[in-house]
């Protein structure tokens, strides 16, 4: 195939409220770098809901690739990075990548809905990766910890899943260089077990599933007015008022929960909570689910 003269132009888009993706995010930035490919980072942390649903697109584009990093949030793309790819404008030739994290056994269907939303505006998802990495919610220190068998989880990425995001740009850019790079098919992204892709088409999930797990609450009896959720609040929805208050839709990444130097903010919904961390469990235990195998992949 023929090769392209010019030098490449990359944008990255991350949403990182727990900072795993920003570590791969700046990973696949360093690799483009050593490729010699001209690139720009995004970041989403600390826009508002009114700022996301008006981003605007320049920032990013015109771009020769657009990678988008994000975290997986009950099973499903994170909702601020969900809104940036439903608004991207159309295109007739873009090309896309995608860089997940995930903890708490599954990526879910996220792969798949981005490559859904990104094809319905033209673009072409060359290659795509999920990396394994801990939980938003793996610090629980309660009675129901929201992940089952953490350790599975903790210190990840570590340096094996930082070489699957090479392999990821090395591929993507080898794509960009010919004529008619191949494109990820749906198919290769789907969730890989079974009963996840069972649960993901019923009505219960559809209605319940993205706003299922467990949000937090004030105490203020503890509260010591630091300030330190309002500014941890990847979404902006938090302002200081006699004590913290929430001001718009909360995604339940439980940063001010860990941030918090008082214990203040707690965990809501004890049912909620129990049949979350359970209903994981249950997973985990079926033969042929220990976490997805491999739980770091690529798709190139």
């Amino acid at each position: 195939m023929e090769a392209r003269e010019r030098s490449l132009r990359a944008s990255i888009i991350l949403c990182s409220p727990h900072g795993n993706t920003l570590k791969v995010a700046e990973a696949a930035r360093k690799r483009l770098c050593d490729l010699g490919v001209h690139s720009l980072m995004v970041n989403l942390a600390g826009r508002g809901w009114d700022a996301l649903r008006h981003f605007d697109y320049s920032e990013v584009l015109p771009a020769d690739l657009l990678i988008f990093a994000f975290p997986v949030y009950a099973w499903r793309i994170v909702k601020p990075m969900e809104i940036i790819l439903t608004n991207l404008p159309k295109s007739s030739n873009g090309s896309a990548g995608m860089l997940v994290t995930y903890g708490g056994c599954t990526s879910g269907r996220a792969l798949m809905q981005a490559e859904e939303l990104l094809s319905d505006k033209g673009y072409a998802t060359l290659g795509a990766a999920k990396i394994v990495a801990s939980h938003s919610n793996i610090l629980e220190d309660d009675s129901y910890p929201l992940i089952p068998d953490p350790d599975v989880y903790r210190n990840h990425p570590d340096g094996r899943d930082m070489e699957a995001v090479n392999i990821l740009i090395t591929g993507i850019i080898d794509k960009l260089k010919t004529t008619d790079p191949p494109r990820i098919t749906p198919a290769q992204l789907r969730p890989q077990f079974g009963l996840v892709r069972l649960m993901l088409r019923s009505p219960v999930y559809k209605r319940y599933g993205p706003s299922f797990p467990p949000g937090v609450r004030l105490d203020t009896g503890r509260c010591i007015r630091c300030g330190r959720c309002v500014t941890a609040c990847p979404v902006n929805v938090i302002e200081m008022d006699e004590y913290p208050r929430r001001i718009g839709e909360c995604i339940k990444c439980h940063n001010c929960k860990r941030v918090c130097p008082a214990g203040a903010i707690v965990s809501t919904g004890l049912w909620r909570k129990i049949v979350f961390h359970f209903g994981l469990q249950k997973i985990h235990e079926l033969p042929s689910v220990k976490g997805e195998k491999p739980m770091t992949q690529v798709f190139i």
